[in-house]
């Protein structure tokens, strides 16, 4: 029902835009194979990180000032991150997208989530 509006194939043209002309597959770490074959526990770690105040402060006055949202902003850092990291002067980043924007899904019971592109190109 859904899946055929007029606002789900606009959705799906914008995801051909956004994916055409880029076929570089990028070889990060964990496109590798392992380097030994060794068996994992199954026991999970974390990873905890803090930011002090000041340094929150400026995130949200940069995102104010730039009239974005904090994920767009922390996205976009880490997409320029990766630029650097990898010399190129085009990415491609997966994020997951929450599908519940259509106010009739508000009342629905479960997990509705859609993986969605962002794509980053420096201009020349």
């Amino acid at each position: 029902m859904l899946e055929n509006s007029p606002d789900m194939k606009q959705l799906r043209e914008s995801r051909k835009a956004i994916l055409n002309g880029y076929y570089r597959l990028q070889h990060l770490p964990y496109n590798c194979p392992p380097k030994s074959n060794h068996l994992f526990s199954g026991k999970c770690g974390h990873l905890c990180s803090v930011i002090n105040n000041d340094l929150l402060d400026l995130i949200i006055e940069n995102a104010n000032k730039m009239s974005v949202t904090m994920y767009q902003l922390l996205t976009t850092s880490y997409m320029l991150f990766l630029l650097k990291l990898r010399a190129y002067d085009d990415i491609l980043i997966a994020g997951i997208l929450a599908n519940q924007y259509r106010p009739e899904m508000h009342q629905m019971i479960g997990t509705f989530v859609n993986g969605t592109s962002y794509r980053l190109r420096r201009q020349q």
